[in-house]
């Protein structure tokens, strides 16, 4: 079979090689380098043709070919593979090759368009020697495959620069290795990249400067106006330098963190890292990352300039090959730090042509966010004026051209262009001492507010109630209410998620999260402040989230304590907001719920001192109430008072809170209060009222045939071990053991083998402790 005549058009097989490390083999050896790369561009020509592929691309060592069938290709590709089994004029290259199908554009014989891009994005996820194929090609397999040839399923993977996530397969083959490590896609170790739902647009100088300053900086700070574009750049900037971390990045959204210690708290839970008595958490977080080669991003400083400086000057101080990138409206002022300035993207001039325009990143992104309003649009001779106007009248700014994007759904571009200059005259002249730039960015949100409908408005400003981002479901139950039916909320929501007001994002748990970009958050509550309703939806906010923190406590008793940390990090930043709220307003019963319903939760995660500053900001105020209020709120204080070393004053809570349970008559609560008061005891050395009230605990909690008596026992059996007292412990550890396997309760049964297996030890019979450690 020849090559075709010209390039295969409709459904298109790309396959992209080249060859893994060759810049290191030019550097070492480059007479030898020639010689062998003219071999290996003769044997991969000769295979390409006798399939019938069209080379439309070389460029150094690699190949770019079109196929008119995927088997073709694939034959062609794993030929390649083979051929490469023997040295290429004495030097051995190992090539990688991605294969991938679908519609591209041709241009004078070259190829262009998404297909082209995610195929070039997929061989450079593999490794020398590796043959990937994405799902589109192995659809259109069919099952024909070479001789000797299976395909393992790698997964899906997000490949660097692309929105969507692809299905990866490997090619193989007897004579070909099996095992790699794993595809250099953006799933790195800790990596956490948030899921871009739309694709980046343009940005390429900035990208080169940017990632030129990490290379010679440990500190960038990426600055500009709210809607320029920085945290979306900061996170292009890390997928992009993955491969220079080995160790992996950690992303921490700072917007809703205002308290130094809680900062603190936020970025060491990135890092996993958790407080140890005598030990500053700071050091401890050094301590961890040590010598590995880490890039941090924060995102959105400003709110919290000073603490974040000394930190990072801290840690930078520490860990040596630590890189942070930062975005911020300000610099972070610590020495060494190299500030950015995220412009507005680039612009044609007034007068350009169809061509000229679309070389410009602002009339790309205007294009491309316009084709999500209506798939159609497009930059032709009749609007180029006008849309090239509308970009320089919002002066790049990214929220802005996509806000204005929104509209092309229902509006032309001079229809665009003729409201957008009638709003920018009138507000220019309302407030002169604003910037041009955030005049602008404010006269487009203003206009884009005022063309939705008055539900949609009404449900945009009572979403500014919202400290980050939120569920469908709570929305539903803030916002609903006072001209707002319940059952409408979904559908308004999706009215503002369609007019760019409201973006999305998912969540770990598969739903769909809806948050308010920064700046639109803040026009929301403006307007939520002018209507009169802030303190009325705050109060919503923090009862919705009372019983939100209700169930998280439930769902955590019933041994989902891993959902119920899911679902407590999605919707961190409005506990925050509403216990900031009611402990403002003294609306202390709402804070006492929500104290009560997170106080383990916070023990669990390592927020111990944000945690028992809720409560000690609760308490003093000397709240009155409910018993049952009290009660979760003061088991909630003690615990957190006891793990951050303040034991007698954790015991005066737990004391205080068995009182309460034991008038409220839940054999249940009262034991599990009794359970942990026989902990503390233990601790202080009272070792006789420990016994005491756990002995209650135990008959309170079989009396309720709770899981808990296994964890009562396991209490007991671990303060007699402390005391010597290895027979005693190791007879109640294996009824606790007992008790856990009869209640199904996993963490019980855990806690019991490990202390089974420990007096087991210190009793000198090692081979019967070995099952259980």
């Amino acid at each position: 079979m020849k090559s075709p005549p010209g390039p295969p058009t409709g459904d298109v097989t790309f396959l992209f090689t080249d060859i893994e490390g060759s810049t290191a083999l030019w550097d070492r050896m480059p007479d030898a380098m020639t010689e062998s790369l003219a071999e290996h561009d003769r044997r991969i020509s000769s295979i390409v043709e006798h399939h019938g592929g069209y080379v439309f691309t070389t460029a150094g060592d690699s190949f770019a070919v079109a196929f008119q069938s995927a088997p073709q290709a694939v034959e062609a590709a794993l030929e390649v593979q083979l051929a490469f089994l023997e040295p290429a004029a004495g030097l051995t290259f190992k090539v990688r090759i991605g294969v991938h199908s679908g519609v591209a554009t041709v241009r004078n014989g070259d190829y262009f368009g998404a297909a082209v891009n995610r195929g070039a994005r997929l061989s450079a996820s593999a490794h020398g020697g590796q043959l990937v194929l994405t799902q589109a090609t192995v659809d259109l397999l069919a099952g024909r495959l070479p001789a000797e040839v299976e395909l393992v399923d790698l997964g899906t993977h997000r490949l660097r620069g692309l929105t969507e996530p692809e299905r990866i397969h490997q090619v193989c083959h007897p004579a070909l290795d099996r095992e790699f490590p794993r595809l250099r896609t953006v799933e790195g170790p800790d990596d956490h990249l948030p899921t871009q739902l739309t694709s980046f647009i343009g940005r390429t100088r900035e990208l080169r400067d940017v990632m030129g300053l990490l290379n010679e900086h440990r500190l960038v700070t990426l600055s500009g106006a709210g809607g320029a574009g920085k945290t979306r750049l900061a996170m292009r900037v890390a997928e992009e330098l993955l491969g220079d971390f080995p160790d992996g990045l950690r992303v921490a959204e700072l917007g809703a963190v205002r308290d130094s210690d809680v900062l603190v708290d936020e970025i060491a839970q990135r890092f996993a890292v958790t407080r140890v008595a005598g030990t500053p958490l700071v050091r401890s977080m050094a301590e961890y990352i040590g010598a590995q080669r880490v890039l941090l991003v924060l995102d959105n400083c400003e709110q919290i300039i000073d603490p974040t400086a000394g930190l990072c000057r801290d840690l930078l101080m520490a860990c040596p090959n630590l890189r942070v990138l930062a975005t911020s409206r300000e610099r972070l002022g610590v020495a060494g730090e190299a500030l950015y300035r995220v412009p507005s993207l680039s612009l044609p001039d007034e007068g350009a042509t169809v061509d000229e325009a679309y070389r410009h990143d602002a009339i790309r992104l205007f294009v491309e966010r316009s084709r999500l309003a209506t798939s159609e649009f497009a930059v032709t001779p009749d609007n180029v004026e006008a849309v090239v106007s509308i970009c320089r009248h919002l002066d790049g700014i990214p929220l802005a051209l996509e806000l204005a994007a929104a509209r092309t759904r229902s509006l032309s571009p001079a229809q665009i262009l003729d409201r957008l200059d009638e709003r920018f005259r009138l507000l220019t002249a309302a407030d002169r001492n604003a910037e041009g730039r955030q005049r602008t960015l404010l006269s487009t949100i203003e206009w884009s507010h005022d063309l939705l409908g008055p539900d949609e408005r009404l449900l945009f400003r009572r979403l500014g109630v919202f400290a980050a981002s939120f569920a469908l479901r709570s929305a539903e139950h803030i916002c609903s209410g006072d001209g707002i039916d319940e059952y409408d909320v979904t559908d308004l929501l999706m009215a503002l998620v369609d007019k760019s007001m409201v973006a999305t994002d998912s969540a770990r748990d598969g739903t769909t999260r809806y948050v308010l970009l920064e700046t639109l958050r803040e026009f929301a509550r403006r307007q939520l402040d002018d209507a009169g309703e802030r303190d009325v939806l705050a109060q919503r906010h923090a009862e919705h989230y009372a019983d939100l923190a209700a169930q998280l406590q439930a769902q955590q008793r019933d041994g989902d304590l891993g959902g119920a940390l899911i679902r407590l990090d999605q919707d961190e930043a409005e506990y925050r907001a509403s216990l900031r709220h009611t402990l403002g307003a003294r609306q202390l019963t709402t804070a006492g719920r929500l104290v009560g319903g997170l106080g383990y939760l916070w023990y669990t995660t390592g927020q111990h001192r944000e945690g028992l500053q809720w409560c000690d900001d609760l308490f003093a105020l000397e709240p009155e109430l409910a018993d049952q209020v009290l009660a979760d709120a003061l088991h909630s204080h003690g615990s957190l008072l006891g793990v951050m070393g303040h034991a007698d004053r954790a015991v005066e809570a737990l004391e205080r809170q068995v009182e309460i349970r034991r008038r409220l008559s839940d054999r249940e609560r009262l034991g599990a209060a009794l359970n942990n008061l026989g902990d503390w005891y233990f601790e202080l050395g009272r070792n006789d009222a420990a016994e005491s009230v756990l002995a209650e605990a135990i008959v309170e909690l079989r009396s309720a045939g709770s899981y808990g008596v296994s964890l009562s026992l396991g209490t007991l059996a671990a303060g007699r071990f402390n005391q010597g007292r290895y027979g005693q412990a190791e007879r109640d550890f294996a009824e606790s053991l007992e008790e856990g396997r009869r209640a199904d309760h996993a963490h019980s049964i855990a806690v019991a083998m490990c202390g089974l297996g420990r007096c087991l030890l210190a009793l000198g019979q090692a081979d019967a402790a070995r099952p259980h450690l």
